[in-house]
């Protein structure tokens, strides 16, 4: 794998814009924030994480892309960010060099990403556009190998706002087309990204909160749902040297206490 870093005058560039607010968490089907999405100037080590943020990419959901979907032509990313996932996909060589749209409701993320697609060397292949939360995605029905969404879903505030996003996801996939999910997992004691306990439980407008297992596959009814459980554990062990193979399915009952849920949903040739 070809890995790159972000060039200058880019790069200087990017921190400054994540030290000056993109990149804040915020919420997707337009509900009002709390004071847990207001902004603030980033520390040091959170725009360093950020720079970073692409090779973890490389070394986590697109090693399973790769894996467990193949090379694909084009891919959606949604709720992009600043272009982490985006950026990574494109030069994941195992996924094909794909062609990548990555859009998101935040116009500072945007912006931050359109830098970031600069400092790589991909806007010949990599774009971003901005979009209004809880609007219908700016592509044709049936159009992308492959729709990200990747620590988003938990930002919609509603079940049903979280039904509409999943047929969105669907509208934007071709069929036999694959839906990869990563959201937290809804099973540990204190939300991910808030911290609050048991925050998964005490659901609050305003305040991120992961969807069960269940209702995953019932916003995805109809199509092939896979839960990387197993996989999760093997592909992490792989990486810290240890390889177990298929010993690893013995553990993927435990996965519902990993920090993440990732998901892989095949949409139906029929629908």
């Amino acid at each position: 794998m070809n890995v790159r870093s972000m060039s200058e005058p880019f790069l200087s560039q990017f921190r400054e814009m994540i030290r000056e607010g993109a990149g804040t968490l915020d919420f997707h089907d337009g509900q009002a924030g709390t004071a847990y999405t207001r902004e603030v100037r980033a520390y040091d080590s959170l725009i360093e994480r950020e720079v970073a943020r692409v090779d973890l990419h490389l070394a986590s959901i697109c090693k399973l892309l790769e894996r467990y979907v193949g090379r694909v032509g084009r891919v959606l990313d949604v709720g992009c960010g600043t272009g982490a996932t985006t950026i990574a996909v494109a030069l994941a060589s195992g996924l094909g060099g794909p062609s990548v749209l990555g859009i998101d409701p935040n116009a500072r993320s945007i912006a931050a990403a359109r830098v970031r697609a600069q400092g790589y060397g991909l806007d010949d292949r990599v774009r971003f556009e901005h979009v209004e939360a809880g609007k219908p995605f700016p592509v044709e029905p049936d159009s992308h190998d492959l729709v990200l969404c990747i620590s988003v879903l938990e930002y919609l505030g509603s079940p049903e706002s979280r039904r509409q996003f999943g047929a969105e996801l669907l509208r934007a996939a071709r069929p036999g087309g694959t839906i990869c999910l990563a959201t937290p997992s809804p099973y540990r004691l204190r939300d991910y990204h808030t911290r609050r306990l048991f925050g998964d439980f005490r659901r609050r407008e305003g305040y991120p909160w992961a969807s069960r297992p269940a209702e995953i596959r019932e916003m995805f009814r109809g199509h092939a749902v896979r839960f990387l459980r197993g996989e999760q554990f093997e592909h992490g062990l792989m990486r810290r040297g240890i390889r177990i193979g298929k010993a690893a399915r013995l553990l993927a009952p435990f996965a519902a206490f990993l920090q993440w849920q990732k998901v892989l949903v095949t949409k139906s040739p029929a629908r």
